[in-house]
């Protein structure tokens, strides 16, 4: 039957999109936790730096700061990918859904 190939088809390109949409969602997903621990660990370095030298100048406490927007930087990039994925994936799955709908209505009999 080659209608039965179609949905079959149909089912394995829906996943495909499941997928890529759920592959987007982990990637936000990493990004926050990657920028939650590159927070973390640019607050652990200035207040060691604190710590070492009583009164640290104002560039040791800069470099920190500075780690603290590189890691936001590269979080933010990985969760623009990660965004546009999601919506690729989503947008591609409504549209294979609508697809497999309208195989199934064609397939069903008449009376």
């Amino acid at each position: 039957m080659a209608g039965g190939s179609d949905l079959d088809e149909l089912r394995a390109t829906r996943r495909f999109h499941l997928l890529t949409a759920l592959s987007g969602a982990g990637l936000i997903a990493l990004a926050a936790a990657l920028g939650i621990a590159g927070q973390v660990y640019a607050m652990y370095e200035a207040f060691e730096t604190i710590e070492r030298s009583k009164a640290p100048t104002p560039g040791e406490l800069t470099r920190s700061m500075e780690t603290a927007m590189r890691t936001w930087a590269w979080c933010g990039l990985i969760a623009a990918i990660g965004l546009v994925l999601l919506m690729l994936g989503l947008v591609l799955l409504f549209r294979a859904d609508r697809e497999h709908a309208a195989a199934a209505d064609a397939e069903l009999p008449t009376r």
